[in-house]
């Protein structure tokens, strides 16, 4: 399975890393206007004692389209769908879906699942992780896979909150793996868990199988992605990473976060993924409001390109939130 493009483009050799970086800028330049948008730290740490883990559960799928009054630019592939929080998936590309490999889209699940089990607030780091030979073969094993990585060193250490930002801004496979091994003890205990805490949710069209997305056993469906998506911005740590346009990893150094490409014009890139059974796949968010707590999402799966998958998704946000009814009302 060959693997592709910014989510699971890099290689030992930086300066060819910065070189495809800046292609892919490049070509999704034309697309992306305005200002970075920025969210403070002192926000987050304020929503974090109401917001800790996660919300417990999330609206139904299906949602109430009759909220969106105009007609959303669904794409021509693929899977799409577009959500608002407190109320869930409010439209879908198509009435019936089916489970799809979703690549690096696994990440924010896995986020989701180590936060529940090892809780953490904004500001804090979190337990050192002591890497070992063990981490050290998953990096290799992912290199030999041209996977995206980020480099370990045996007997070093990373924070879990350094973990988090590598999985997430890095898309570093071996690191998601290196989180839940610590995390669950096992890659067979963290699929357990993260499964059935999907199912407590309400999202039984979501399988992991592991916690990379690297497998195309890992499937999902648009609408299941939009919910994880809304869970994923309320909890404040993670809209944080998400935020941030860079990181510094241990090992590593300064890394790039890979799905802020599109963090521009009101819009925040939440995770960006690729693999030749998904193809690209992307998910983006807008925040609003006094306390931005009026968050949208919407999902592409199935691109040809991740160009086309970016324009797409942002497209659909902002219709969706020109159309949507309670967004509108609520703009001075």
């Amino acid at each position: 399975m060959g693997i592709y493009n910014i989510e699971h483009g890099y290689r030992k050799n930086k300066r060819w890393s910065h070189i495809i970086y800046a292609a892919l800028l490049l070509a999704v330049g034309i697309y992306l206007v305005g200002n970075i948008y920025g969210n403070s730290q002192q926000q987050a740490q304020t929503a974090a004692a109401q917001l800790m883990s996660q919300p417990s559960s999330v609206p139904p799928a299906g949602g109430q389209p009759a909220k969106i009054t105009a007609p959303l630019p669904w794409p021509d592939y693929g899977q799409a769908a577009y959500g608002a929080v407190d109320e869930g998936v409010l439209a879908q590309s198509t009435e019936k879906t089916e489970p799809v490999p979703i690549a690096s889209l696994a990440k924010l699940i896995t986020a989701l699942a180590v936060l529940k089990q090892k809780p953490l607030a904004p500001g804090e780091q979190g337990p050192a992780i002591t890497l070992s030979e063990e981490d050290v073969t998953l990096y290799r094993e992912y290199v030999a896979k041209s996977g995206t990585v980020v480099p370990v060193q045996a007997g070093g250490q990373i924070t879990q909150y350094q973990a988090l930002q590598a999985t997430l801004l890095r898309s570093a496979n071996n690191m998601s793996d290196t989180l839940v091994r610590w995390a669950f003890g096992s890659m067979e205990e963290y699929n357990t868990y993260a499964n059935e805490m999907l199912d407590e949710l309400g999202l039984t069209d979501t399988i992991v199988a592991d916690a990379s997305g690297y497998s195309p056993l890992t499937k999902s469906t648009a609408s299941d992605m939009v919910n994880i998506g809304l869970l994923y911005m309320q909890n404040p740590l993670l809209r944080e990473i998400a935020l941030q346009p860079e990181a510094t990893i241990p090992f590593a150094g300064v890394v790039t976060n890979y799905n802020a490409l599109i963090n521009q014009d009101g819009v925040t890139g939440l995770k960006v993924g690729y693999t030749d059974e998904a193809r690209n796949t992307f998910l983006v968010a807008d925040i609003r409001g006094v306390n931005q707590d009026e968050i949208s999402v919407a999902a592409v799966l199935g691109a040809h390109s991740m160009p086309t998958a970016m324009k797409d998704a942002k497209r659909l946000l902002k219709t969706g939130n020109a159309g949507h009814k309670l967004l509108t009302k609520k703009q001075p």
